[in-house]
């Protein structure tokens, strides 16, 4: 169930006992854009994320915007970075 009203407005939703947050990310190597769902904690629109995503699409990516969409799950999700660059670098 999706919680939609005022001061809903990142995606959030319950699938359980967890909260998930929606967003929509570019991959830092081809620029594709993904639609993708982390769980429990929300992450910070426009800084740079390591992403172990389910569909097996690694690596780093940029957070574009947040969505009400669930799309592919992030399993893991590293520190935030300022950049592809400084995220590739670590990463």
């Amino acid at each position: 169930m999706i919680n939609q009203g005022i001061g809903r407005i990142n995606g959030e939703a319950e699938l359980g006992a967890s909260i998930w947050y929606g967003y929509i990310v570019e991959d830092c190597a081809t620029l594709h854009t993904h639609h993708i769902h982390v769980h429990d904690n929300p992450l910070e629109v426009g800084k740079t994320y390591y992403f172990v995503m389910e569909n097996n699409d690694n690596g780093c990516h940029k957070v574009l915007s947040s969505t009400q969409s669930e799309g592919v799950h992030a399993e893991a999700t590293s520190i935030a970075y300022d950049d592809c660059a400084e995220c590739q670098a670590a990463n």
